[in-house]
Parts: structure tokens; C-alpha cells; sequence
């Protein structure tokens, strides 16, 4: 990671943008004073070279700083538009204090316009002395950032107007045209969903259709690709015809931690008749469905239902369930064939990665490859076949037996809402809930 060492916390601002002016240093002050160099901060601002083509060296005096005292109430002591007009050293009253450092805005949707944010340790300032070093500042991007690409299927049958409207809550949306590069990107709140409808003319059919994702973290980028997609139907009088509609996929990455969390997630929706995209030209040997052999054409290997959910009482998964430390939480979860996929994500405003980590875990669990978390995840009775015995993975189990009731304990000294996102698969296709917990 490229490591960029300011001289000041570029410090964020929570919106605070006022420039102070401070009083140069004159080797001393009343009792009670103290002074922050400008040469004090260890800041890591290398995301930004995820999200723009110029450096985060290049931006780093347009970032906006805010100093605040720390107290029951926060209070502003010192802010600055611009970490490049902020004065060598600032005086403060003794005390412990945050610093903050912001770039850009954080707008509701917004075309190149990412919004970054970081924080210091608490630190403290000392009567007739110089701080001169607070520690790391590492800059995160809170917003969401969305790009989308026409799929070269689908980018040659349809017209020019074609375009993707997409939404991150219902607040504002953003138009991308068929030749549209740009990132858009959008105001993050605690329950999010990405709604990216697609208008236009197919092959001569007008197509309006919605493509949706749920759980959309700030932080990460969410690149989309639309596709055309034909598939074959009965008719009324029994004869097969084909049809067109669109089909999308998604790449999911963690900007932050430059973590690729999903890769090519076919976003589903309830009006395609098929799952097959031969148009798309990724699996050059299947047949073209517009010239169908007819009705005998190949069965999958495993024709079946998805994996199935079914929470255990007094757990609902359609709210949000109060707990506590003794509180049973069990969720169910059977395939026909044999799981493939098996993981959950934790996302908390109280618990963070690091607070995970204490204990032995992590914001990612992956009950198929559970690696170094193995030990941790064994002890909490998440690795175990249909007998009750511990197990290394849960790879081709056909019943998991998710019981987290061991993990309500630790998780009971963190108040607040819990959301555990958990994504389950097998080869007849993916199924995935969202258990909510409240202490």
C-alpha cells in the first residue's frame, strides 16, 4: 500500500468549513495552551488511486481538515478549507482531541465526484508543548461507486438512446448512455439497495427492465454488465418461439481494502425465463437458442431447486430480532446436491473489523474455505456435518446448521443492529437471507 506522509491530518471535516486563524509559535503560551505542528500526521490516502486517475499526492492540499476537542458535546476547535492554507503550527487549548480530513462532497448521486474521509487516534495536547506526531490517518471512501458497461451482445443490437438508470435508494439516480465511462457515485445509508433499470430497443423490442441489489456497502464498486440474453417459451398452441430480454452481472470490490468480494454474480430477476446468456458469447459451445433444435434439447445434470432457508423459532428473518447474551439463533439450510458456496458477512456500525479480529474473526466468514478462521469458526460449532462433528469445510454437505447462539455472548457487549448476510449455493443456482439482530 503506497503510503503518503502529511503533514498534517488532512483532517476530515464533518461538514464543519471554516478557516481559523492561529497565532505563530513564540517559544511559549498562557497556562493551558498547547501547539499542534502541521507536520504531525502519518497520512494513508492511497485509496484515492483506486477511484481517480490523478494521485492522492496531486489532491492533497484541496482536502478539508477539522480538529475537534473531545467532550460530551464534540466542539470544533480549528477547521481549514484547505490542508494547504493551514498554518505550520495550530494552538490549542490542553486537552484530548480528534482530527478529521475530507475530500470532496458527499452528494446524493454525482458523476467523478467520490468522497473520502479519515480519522486520527484521540490525541492530547499539552500545556506549553508541541505535539508533533498523532499517529496514522488512513482515508476510506464513504461513498458508493457504480460504473456499467454494455456487453458487446448487447451493444450492437440496440439503439443509441439506450441508457441504465440506477438508483442507491430512491433519493437520486444517475443516466448511463450505452457510451458512458464515467463512475457514478452515490450517497451510502445504513440499509441500502442498488436498483439499475435498463431502457431501450432490442432487436426491435422496447425492453424496461430492473435489475436489483441488496446490502450496497459505502466503500465499494459495483461494476455492472448488461448483456443481451434470448431464451426459448412454449407458445399457446405448444410450438417453441424464442424471445430477448436483458440479463446483468456484477463485480463486487472493496475500494478500501482492495478485496474483490464478488466476481460475475448474475443479478436475477423473476420475469427471465432462462438462465442461459449463450448471445453473450462467454460459452462459445452451447447452442444458439434462436435456431433450437426443438424441445429435446439437453437437461442440466442437476435439475433441481435452489438451496432452501428456514430460520429456527424465535428467529424471523423478514425483521429485526431483539437478542441478548443467552438468545438461541439458528438458521437451516439445505441443498438437494451439495453446497458450494457458503458465506456471511458481517455489517455493523458497532462492530467493527477490527473488534472481529480481536476475537479470533472476521467481517467475512466462508464456511467452504474458512482458512486461518477455521479454529475460531470449529469453537463456535459453525464447522460440523449432519452428526455433530467437527468438520475442516462444509463443501458438499447437503444440511448446515448455522447456530450462532454461542456468538450472542461476546456480541452482547456490543449494542446496536447486527446484520449477518449469508450467501449459499449449490449447482442448481444461489439463494441468500439477511439475519438482523438488535441488542
Amino acid at each position: 500500500m503506497k503510503k503518503i506522509k502529511y503533514i498534517i491530518p488532512i483532517i476530515a471535516s464533518l461538514g464543519f468549513v471554516s478557516c481559523s486563524v492561529e497565532k505563530p509559535f513564540e517559544g511559549g503560551h498562557a497556562s493551558g495552551t498547547g501547539e499542534l505542528s502541521k507536520y504531525a500526521f502519518d497520512i494513508d490516502a492511497s485509496v484515492m488511486d483506486n477511484t481517480r486517475a490523478t494521485t492522492s499526492q496531486d489532491l492533497i492540499d484541496d482536502f478539508s481538515i477539522v480538529i475537534q476537542k473531545i467532550a460530551t458535546t464534540p466542539l470544533t476547535a480549528a477547521s481549514y478549507n484547505r490542508y494547504g492554507d493551514m498554518p505550520d503550527v495550530v494552538t490549542l487549548d490542553a486537552g484530548s482531541y480528534k482530527a478529521f480530513a475530507t475530500y470532496g462532497e458527499n452528494p446524493d448521486a454525482a458523476f467523478e465526484k467520490p468522497y473520502f474521509l479519515g480519522e486520527s487516534e484521540v490525541f492530547d495536547i499539552v500545556a506549553d508543548k508541541i505535539t508533533t506526531d498523532i499517529g496514522d490517518i488512513k482515508c476510506k471512501l464513504e461513498n458508493v461507486k457504480v460504473t456499467i458497461d454494455f456487453h458487446s451482445s448487447l451493444y450492437n443490437v440496440t439503439d443509441e438512446n439506450a441508457y441504465v438508470e440506477v438508483y442507491v435508494n430512491k433519493d437520486a439516480s444517475l443516466k448511463f448512455t450505452k457510451d458512458e465511462k464515467r463512475a457514478g457515485y452515490f450517497k451510502h445509508s445504513d440499509v441500502c439497495t442498488l436498483t439499475a433499470t435498463f431502457h431501450g430497443v432490442v432487436d426491435g423490442v422496447e425492453l424496461n427492465e430492473v435489475k436489483t441489489l441488496d446490502n450496497v456497502s459505502k466503500g465499494n464498486e459495483y461494476s455492472l454488465t448488461f448483456s443481451k440474453h434470448t431464451y426459448s417459451e412454449d407458445s399457446d398452441e405448444g410450438q417453441l418461439s424464442a424471445g430477448v430480454n436483458v440479463a446483468a452481472s456484477v463485480t463486487i470490490v472493496n475500494l478500501n481494502d482492495k478485496i474483490t468480494i464478488e466476481e460475475d454474480k448474475v443479478l436475477d430477476d423473476k420475469e427471465r425465463p432462462s438462465e442461459s446468456d449463450p448471445s453473450a458469447g462467454e460459452d462459445p459451445g452451447t447452442e444458439d437458442p434462436e435456431d433450437p433444435e426443438g424441445p429435446g434439447t439437453e437437461e442440466p445434470e442437476n435439475p433441481g431447486k435452489i438451496p432452501t432457508i428456514e430460520a429456527q423459532d424465535p428467529i424471523d428473518l423478514d425483521k429485526v430480532n431483539e437478542v441478548d447474551n443467552s438468545s438461541t439463533v439458528v438458521i437451516i439450510f439445505t441443498s438437494q446436491i451439495g453446497f458450494t458456496k457458503f458465506v456471511a458477512d458481517i455489517e455493523s456500525n458497532d462492530l467493527t473489523d477490527e473488534e472481529l479480529k480481536q476475537v479470533g474473526l472476521a467481517a467475512h466468514l466462508d464456511l467452504i474455505n474458512p482458512g486461518e478462521l477455521k479454529d475460531p469458526l470449529q469453537g463456535l460449532g459453525l464447522l460440523k456435518n449432519e452428526e455433530g462433528e467437527d468438520v475442516d469445510s462444509v463443501l458438499g454437505q447437503k444440511i448446515v446448521k448455522f447456530d450462532i447462539s454461542r456468538f450472542m455472548t461476546p456480541l452482547s457487549i456490543f449494542p446496536g443492529e447486527h446484520h449477518f448476510i449469508i450467501k449459499v449455493g449449490d449447482d442448481n443456482g444461489e439463494n441468500q437471507c439477511t439475519l438482523k439482530l438488535k441488542i
